[in-house]
């Protein structure tokens, strides 16, 4: 089983891909996902969304900083941030490239579509099999987390992290019926605002905290500490497994880069700001769940748990709206009758179910440690998605355009991608079995939010 963990995600995902092309529909709607497949030509992608509603959407997708304390909690000072600004540079060029890839060739209008242009179908369908189990993946530790949040505001303090769930699953599914990408503008920018917020209180308890805790342990070692701090910091900044479909919808795809550009750099100064603050207050002790850290009485700690539960609902809303929406115009493309009869009907009991299916995982998981799940996630969306495959399809897709300089630098980022999800994998999935040791599947008390204030 081990063995198994320790293989790359990705060359999972195509192993199964090849192995059962019945149950993966490598051969039903990863055709119609990628161009060429399905019987009907796929329904088009609406290019309204402008260079400022991209700017908002790749903010939203990519802004986790109440992670990065944890990240620098695992790997210290000077690997934390060395960890922070490289991965915002590969990220940045990763948007980059496949912006130009976008632009140059529009028909690619998903990743799975860019990665089988550039190296065949078999890898496009593990490209979607990778991409969705990720994101999906996410959304599971964003409902525990959310849950989680919305305890330690204070709100309804009778009612416990299931019935949070519960309400978590109630405000999302009227939101995951908007049509599109660019619908979705107005929610982000208010996740957006909130998520500065968030960040602001922290600050706010630095202060009424009067600094770190009394003995605060400063002091991190082992590789495996390391690398799941690696794989978290991929967490905290992927975004790019879901840009072409991004790009598909804008008016100028060839702006994409700039727009990029703009929404990494707000990234960068929030998440080094909140990683360094975390881990003064906190050290190695920074939580996965950073509200575990806050003194419990404070009113700092139930604002910004009430605006973090707030931002990772939106944040939910976005990573399913991206996974129904090409379910469903790859099911168009299959099934052209699907739309025949009670279309709105048919989408909003699929989201639903879709939504659904991620609630009673959370459910079943959510004794987990948020630390080890946040590293498990991005252990199967980053390295693969966001440090790798942009780079190598950039390089097959362009071969022999790319200078000297430009070449080495993307093979360089392919290895450290490569390696980075092999070990962060590794020792995620270790933690994750560590920690189950301690909680039991659908079980445990059912923490009350009076308990926590």
């Amino acid at each position: 089983m081990q063995r198994l963990f320790v293989r790359c995600p990705w060359l999972i995902g195509l192993s199964f891909a090849r192995r059962f092309p019945k149950y993966t529909g490598c051969n039903r709607m990863e055709d119609a996902l990628l161009p060429g497949g399905g019987s009907a030509p796929p329904p088009q992608h609406p290019r309204r969304a402008t260079v400022r509603s991209t700017v908002l959407n790749v903010f939203t997708l990519i802004c986790y900083p109440y992670g990065v304390p944890y990240c620098f909690g695992q790997m210290g000072w000077v690997l934390g941030s060395v960890f922070l600004v490289g991965s915002t540079w590969i990220n940045v060029e990763a948007g980059v490239a496949l912006g130009e890839i976008c632009a140059r060739k529009p028909e690619l209008t998903s990743f799975p579509k860019v990665v089988r242009a550039a190296f065949g179908g078999r890898w496009g369908a593990a490209t979607l099999w990778l991409q969705y189990g990720s994101y999906w993946l996410t959304n599971v530790y964003n409902f525990v987390i959310t849950a989680e949040y919305w305890t330690e505001s204070g709100v309804l303090t009778t009612w416990c992290e299931q019935r949070f769930m519960f309400l978590t699953y109630v405000l999302i599914v009227p939101l995951i019926q908007l049509p599109d990408y660019h619908a979705m503008a107005p929610a982000a920018l208010f996740s957006n605002a909130v998520i500065v917020l968030g960040v602001l209180s922290l600050f706010w308890v630095a202060y009424v905290q009067g600094g770190p805790e009394p003995g605060v342990d400063y002091e991190t070692a082992g590789f495996g500490r390391a690398s799941r701090g690696g794989v978290s910091m991929a967490f905290a900044l992927a975004g790019a497994g879901v840009f072409p479909e991004l790009i598909a919808e804008m008016k100028h795809p060839d702006q994409f880069a700039r727009a990029v550009r703009c929404a990494f750099l707000p990234v960068f100064l929030l998440y080094a700001a909140c990683g360094l603050a975390g881990f003064w207050l906190f050290g190695g002790d920074a939580a996965g769940d950073i509200l575990r850290n806050f003194p419990p009485n404070l009113a700092a700690t139930h604002v910004t748990a009430f605006l973090m539960a707030l931002s990772f609902l939106v944040s939910t809303v976005e990573n399913n709206l991206f996974m129904v929406l090409g379910i469903e115009r790859a099911a168009a493309a299959r099934w052209p009758g699907l739309r025949e009869s009670a279309p709105r009907t048919k989408s909003f009991l699929f989201r639903a179910a879709f939504l659904a299916s991620e609630l009673v995982v959370a459910a079943a998981l959510r004794g987990a440690g948020a630390g080890d799940m946040q590293a498990l996630a991005g252990a199967v969306s980053g390295p693969a998605l966001c440090y790798a495959a942009p780079f190598a399809c950039h390089l097959a897709l362009f071969a022999g355009e790319h200078s000297r300089p430009r070449r080495w630098a993307f093979l360089a980022f392919v290895v450290a991608g490569g390696l980075l999800c092999v070990f962060g994998t590794y020792y995620s999935v270790l933690g994750v079995v560590e920690a189950a040791s301690s909680y039991t599947i659908f079980g445990g008390s059912c923490r009350l939010a009076a308990e926590r204030a």
